[in-house]
């Protein structure tokens, strides 16, 4: 079973115009998930406007690629309230291209 490397593989990204206001906990660019095994992706607020208490509604993303080009490889989660919960459960899918 081939792992790849999350490195800023999940994106935390606001459906609305607005930037930062999460920061990652888990995963961090250092992580590997392997295909088929359950993960917790995890978040807290970055203290930047807007607030996670304000219920900012965001979309994540598995991505994989280097810092400054990556590629969106699945739709992890839509329209999820940030001021409801800090960490969702994911199944960790089999892509392509895997990650390094």
């Amino acid at each position: 079973m081939k792992s790849f490397a999350i490195l800023g593989a999940t994106a935390l990204s606001m459906a609305s115009m607005a930037s930062a206001f999460v920061s990652p906990i888990h995963p961090i660019g250092t992580d590997s998930w392997t295909p088929g095994k359950n993960v917790t992706i995890s978040w807290q607020d970055d203290n930047t406007a807007p607030k996670l208490s304000t219920n900012p509604i965001f979309d994540i993303f598995l991505m994989t690629g280097g810092d400054q080009s990556q590629l969106e490889l699945a739709t992890i989660a839509s329209d999820v309230n940030g001021g409801k919960t800090l960490s969702i459960e994911y199944t960790v899918p089999y892509v392509s291209p895997p990650g390094q």
